[in-house]
């Protein structure tokens, strides 16, 4: 036992004061009590001021008063950060308190920031101050449950509560992991571990609003599907709306469209505002990159998928380009971190991965693939449920918002990791634009400013640029053609075939543009060039020669373009005989240069020809049969043979059934007023 202690007080001391003591001791604090306070009446206590220039959203807002109109509501709005979700929020918080002054209803309008569990409860330390709860200042007070029991008396009023920006889940799901050393004795181990949401009661007299812009937080935290509004970009008329509110207050605004530098520098921009959180950044880029990272911590392969749709066109991708294909995502391109570390078999295992894996037991392998295609979903409900991707009804067709492409753009370069992502979307491109369909061509727009560096994938970048130069969009084909030429030079050389077709390709752009000096001379080079490469006779070289000839014929060339194509035509009936369809349409062309010259009886025996060879070949009701059987019906008629003409247009009208008809249609009217056969209130041609 340890010895007898003496302790000195001075005289400031009027409390519990020990002289020598060699024992124990027992003492009572009686601290004086809790003083009385005025309950306050209900009042609003948003932080933020109303906004003079809100554009209301008719359809948003009445959503929000019908759900909120329910007893022991909650609704979730659900978006884009920056989308404007917490904006409806400050407003209907606004219009519920003039609504219940006028009325005579006082309600209660709170507001808690929920990024972080201290936000959260800094938030209810705040309301229980506001209403003044008594106990809130005990030491051993659990205010959370102070103000979960205050909540729940009706006695209190109606109320609203606000919780903005709920986009963790973990802070309102979780329990806080430091309560078990932060729980005194008084405060049960049930009650200190329970998590927040757990805190906000559902009071008939009560209604909750949640700002979120994960929608998975969002179906957790609200009763049910149709309580969840998602706040979509504003339309192109409220948008106008805002940008001439927003004109008046801000002379800096700029008419026009905007680059994409330019529309950087606007979305990095923090300027400040007064309706947003203190801690929170008003930069859009900044905000959106806040999603970015908490999905590539929740799911790296989620993260890979964004940054790969960022690279096509913002609308109408399909899901064909974008699912797991035959090959992995890129080590270097995948935005997890530390990936490069695992091995194959670890890879394999990961249910982010994209690649589809062999297996010598079937079973084994479709187990595979059907994991594979189950984590490909799983990532596309990740980025819906944070509003960062939309899709259609059919489900198979996605998009993304312009600005969501910009910024994932941006985070990726900073990532530094571009390059290799931007030859796995060249990759799907070129597996995917094989032939140039024009369903896929706003993706081969976007692929023209995505070059890889060099290698296979500039070979493959510069095949999708030669297929999407033949789509007829002159001014953009010319520059697909031209960037396509010098991918091919660069990584394939000058005197490459695939190079010289790109060359052919910019002449037919110039024959289609009317430039035909231009493409003359690039026609010529081709053919002398494809000659040595590859022979008179081959097919390339003598489709470079009708162009070439096609090119003399719209100058008026007559004798330069007959002399060619008789050339092509002796040299494909020799190498693919007389019913090759190449053989019949230099045929054609020719007939159309002896037509062009008035030697009608020379282009009928061609034309005769062709017709009758396709009629075996093809049958009679092939379009090409048609064509043919037209082309003679005009050779007919240019001779004065006009009723052979038109009984041939009438056969070839009445079984056409393409683009051509209204052509036949055209010719049939013209010629029967011309030659008076038949009266026309006679034809009903309209009819037919």
């Amino acid at each position: 036992m340890a010895g007898p202690t003496q302790i000195a007080f001075g005289d400031g001391n009027r409390g519990f004061q020990v002289g020598l003591n060699t024992g124990s001791i027992t003492t009572a604090f009686h601290l004086p009590p809790e003083q009385p306070e005025t309950p306050p009446k209900p009042c609003l206590t948003i932080p933020f001021r109303r906004d003079a220039n809100f554009v209301p959203r008719k359809s948003l807002l009445d959503r929000i008063y019908h759900a909120c109109s329910r007893p022991a509501s909650r609704i979730a709005l659900v978006g884009l950060g920056g989308i404007g979700k917490s904006q409806l929020a400050i407003e209907y918080a606004y219009r519920t308190s003039d609504e219940a002054a006028k009325t005579n209803h006082p309600t209660w309008v709170f507001w808690i920031h929920a990024e972080t569990r201290a936000r959260v409860e800094e938030g209810f330390r705040y309301i229980a101050d506001t209403v003044k709860i008594p106990g809130r200042k005990q030491t051993d007070a659990n205010v959370l449950q102070l103000v979960e029991q205050w909540l729940r008396s009706i006695e209190n009023g109606p109320w609203l509560l606000i919780l903005d920006n709920a986009d963790n889940g973990s802070v309102l799901f979780d329990a806080d992991p430091e309560l078990p050393d932060k729980a005194n004795a008084t405060t049960s181990n049930d009650a200190s571990r329970r998590a927040l949401w757990s805190y906000l009661p559902q009071s008939a007299h009560g209604s909750t609003i949640v700002t979120t812009r994960n929608k998975g937080v969002a179906q957790k935290l609200v009763d049910d599907y149709k309580s969840i509004i998602e706040v979509h970009p504003m339309d192109e008329d409220h948008a106008l709306a805002l940008l001439e509110r927003k004109a008046g207050s801000q002379p800096n605004m700029e008419n026009g469209t905007a680059s994409e530098r330019h529309k950087l520098s606007l979305l990095n921009r923090d300027e400040g505002d007064l309706r947003r959180d203190r801690e929170a950044s008003n930069s859009i880029i900044v905000t959106w990159q806040i999603s970015f990272e908490s999905i590539r911590s929740e799911r790296p392969s989620a993260a890979d998928l964004l940054a790969l749709m960022s690279f096509f066109d913002h609308q109408a991708i399909p899901q064909s380009l974008i699912q797991p294909c035959d090959r992995p995502l890129s080590r270097n391109g995948n935005m997890s971190e530390g990936d490069d570390d695992r091995t194959d078999e670890e890879s394999d295992t990961d249910s982010g991965s994209w690649h589809d894996h062999d297996s010598d037991d079937s079973r084994a392998s479709n187990t595979s693939e059907d994991s594979t295609g189950q984590a490909f979903e799983d990532d596309l409900l990740l980025l819906r449920n944070y509003s960062l991707i939309s899709i259609d009804e059919t489900g198979a067709i996605f998009g993304m918002h312009s600005l969501v492409q910009l910024a994932t753009s941006r985070w990726l370069s900073a990532e530094k990791r571009t390059a290799p992502l931007i030859e796995e979307f060249v990759h799907r491109m070129a597996r995917g634009f094989p032939s140039g369909e024009y369903t896929l061509f706003a993706h081969v727009e976007s692929a023209i400013k995505h070059r890889p560096e060099s290698g296979k994938p500039l070979e493959e970048w510069a095949q999708i640029l030669f297929n999407g130069s033949c789509q007829g969009r002159y001014g953009l084909a010319e520059t697909m053609a031209k960037r396509s030429r010098d991918a091919r030079i660069e990584a394939l050389g000058k005197d490459h075939e695939l190079t010289w077709k790109s060359v052919s390709v910019i002449g037919e752009i110039f024959h289609d543009q009317g430039k035909y000096r231009k493409a003359e001379e690039l026609f010529m080079e081709v053919i002398e060039t494809s000659k040595q490469k590859l022979g008179l006779d081959h097919p390339d070289t003598l489709a470079s020669i009708h162009n070439l000839a096609s090119t003399y014929c719209n100058q008026g060339r007559w004798d330069q373009a007959e002399e060619l194509e008789v050339e092509v035509m002796e040299t494909r009936k020799q190498k693919l005989g007389l019913d090759h369809p190449d053989t019949l349409a230099s045929m054609a062309n020719l007939a159309a240069t002896y037509w062009n010259q008035g030697r009608w009886d020379q282009a009928e025996k061609l034309e005769l020809e062709v017709m009758e060879t396709s009629k075996q070949r093809l049958g009679l009701n092939h379009p090409d049969t048609l064509t043919s059987m037209a082309d003679l019906a005009r050779t007919l008629y240019a001779q004065k043979r006009a009723i052979e003409a038109i009984d041939l247009m009438d056969s070839c009208h009445e079984r056409r059934g393409h683009p051509h008809t209204s052509s036949s249609l055209k010719y049939l009217k013209t010629w029967r007023t011309e030659q008076m056969i038949l009266p026309l209130s006679a034809l009903n041609l309209s009819e037919k």
